[in-house]
């Protein structure tokens, strides 16, 4: 399997316990690459079969299979957004191909949502730091 473009890298906020991945029915399957000794962390493998990705947890070497999103459902979106499975355009040509939404192709319009929720979760993701760090300055302050 020729894993260019087909396996995307997404590190761990907090690494699960494995018990508890496999209490919650996830199973534990063969590593589906050629690679061996990953870093831990979420991966998106698309591509196993047509429009079908897999998502997996990699912990010590173990993959524990997670899901499998195809390109029909919303869940294939967020996972767009999150593994950032987007073209590199400029800001001027994503808001061109936001006003014309309805004449997009499948594969165009999956982009734009796929951008779009990664835009939404990164403002959130400012806002948590910006409120963190005024949180932190109003503490010291205080003090």
């Amino acid at each position: 399997m020729n894993m260019k473009n087909k396996i995307k890298f997404l590190n761990f906020d907090y690494i699960p316990e494995i018990d508890d991945l496999l209490e919650e029915g996830y199973i534990i399957v063969e590593n589906p690459t050629t690679l061996s000794n990953v870093p831990d962390g979420e991966y998106l493998i698309r591509g196993d079969k047509k429009d079908h990705a897999n998502e997996y947890y990699v912990i010590n070497n173990m993959w524990i299979l997670i899901s499998t999103t195809t390109k029909d459902n919303g869940h294939y979106y967020c996972r767009a957004g999150t593994y950032q499975l987007f073209p590199n355009l400029p800001e001027k040509d994503w808001k061109q191909l936001n006003k014309v939404w309805t004449k997009l192709s499948p594969y165009w319009k999956r982009a734009v949502a796929g951008r779009n929720h990664y835009m939404e979760i990164r403002k959130i993701r400012r806002n948590i730091k910006k409120d963190f760090l005024s949180f932190n300055k109003e503490c010291w302050v205080a003090e």
